[in-house]
């Protein structure tokens, strides 16, 4: 029977982020190259994002792709905005409903059904692959890999800066969430 794991880097928020501000693809984010020291130096490492791929370059890793459909959420109109700017009755369903999206954007049930689509298909390796992506697409992934809905994610937390682990063999399963032993 084939083997994979899926270890997952959580990346560090966008700035805008932590000042309440709906996170955009073309958001910068900063990465400790500490956070990286555990993963072999040959070893290719999966972004979903543009930027992000630049951030991890910026860090001397060389080998370092991009797989679209590991995106964060696409936020729409609300990319780039401040929560507090726009209208309480859509913020509330945007928090309690995971199937309200944001004016062109995506809702919570569109994008765990694409990360379920990606796993379906992701143990096509054999061994061990790295991905470094933003927090909200590993707690994705979890609830993809546990066959769980999109209201699970308000119970699970995946801090920035942590790893993840996800093991194949013949079914998805969870290894870790979120632990950052390995980053000390």
């Amino acid at each position: 029977m084939k083997r994979a794991e899926l270890i997952c880097i959580a990346l560090p928020l966008p700035q805008a982020v932590k000042c309440g501000v709906f996170p955009s693809p073309h958001d910068r984010i900063t990465v400790d190259p500490k956070c990286l020291a555990f993963l072999p130096v040959s070893a290719p490492l999966c972004v979903g994002h543009v930027e992000d791929r630049h951030a991890l370059l910026d860090t001397g890793r060389k080998d370092v792709f991009l797989e679209a459909c590991l995106r964060d959420r696409d936020y729409g109109l609300w990319a780039g905005q401040p929560l507090r700017d726009l209208p309480p009755e859509q913020v509330e369903r945007w928090v309690n409903d995971p199937s309200f999206q944001p004016p062109e954007g995506e809702s919570r049930n569109d994008m765990l059904q694409r990360l379920s689509k990606w796993l379906a298909i992701a143990p096509s390796w054999q061994g061990v692959a790295y991905a470094a992506l933003r927090p909200g697409v590993i707690r994705r992934l979890v609830l993809a890999a546990l066959r769980a809905d999109a209201t699970g994610e308000n119970v699970l937390d995946v801090p920035p800066e942590t790893v993840t682990a996800l093991t194949w063999a013949g079914r998805w399963r969870i290894r870790m969430v979120g632990s950052s032993a390995f980053l000390k």
